[in-house]
């Protein structure tokens, strides 16, 4: 069980980081997750290790104050590669059943870069929807193009009409006035 810590210094109450276990369960694995719980970590809790457990957990060992560990799980959650359907805060350290190997420093730079990768893709991802869009105007536009070409066409034959028809009442102004000669 964790004791909840603080010093008082000079009459201020300083609060004493907590040792926690928070538990993401779901699609977690193979996602690039752990690379992105890595970089949070860095940034909010610097003291902090993350590891794989089963197929569908990832759980982060840290040590924080409260405040800073809801902000990690609720950032947690918006990762959208991996379908998180729980992420569960405990206090106190709950190591892992076994731990199957170290990470060395290469392997971590590799998971790193891969990490990087993934986002880079999904950012790719991201790019090609956009362009599918832009393809799918570009389609409505020629399509509406090809119709404004139709109402020009129709617009002309209009005129033409009209020309037509102006020279057929010429015709018939005409043809009245050859009639009264007769």
């Amino acid at each position: 069980m964790a004791v909840s810590w603080c010093l008082y210094d000079y009459g201020r109450v300083i609060k004493m980081k907590k040792p926690y276990t928070i538990t993401s369960t779901g699609r977690v694995q193979q996602v690039g997750f752990r690379g992105y719980a890595e970089d949070l970590c860095r940034q909010l809790v610097p003291r902090a290790i993350t590891y794989n457990v089963g197929e569908d957990q990832m759980k982060i060992i840290c040590e924080a104050e409260e405040d800073t560990v809801d902000r990690l799980c609720q950032l947690l959650k918006e990762y959208k590669l991996a379908e998180i359907t729980e992420v569960k805060i405990e206090e106190g350290i709950q190591f892992p059943h076994s731990v199957g190997r170290a990470t060395t420093a290469l392997e971590q730079e590799l998971f790193t870069r891969i990490d990087s990768g993934v986002r880079i893709l999904e950012d790719m991802n991201e790019s090609v929807k956009l362009l599918e869009n832009m393809n799918q105007s570009v389609k409505l536009l020629e399509n509406m193009n090809e119709k404004i070409g139709l109402l020009e066409n129709m617009n002309e034959n209009i005129r033409n009409i009209k020309h037509d028809t102006e020279a057929l009442h010429d015709m018939k102004i005409i043809l009245e006035r050859i009639e009264r000669k007769l």
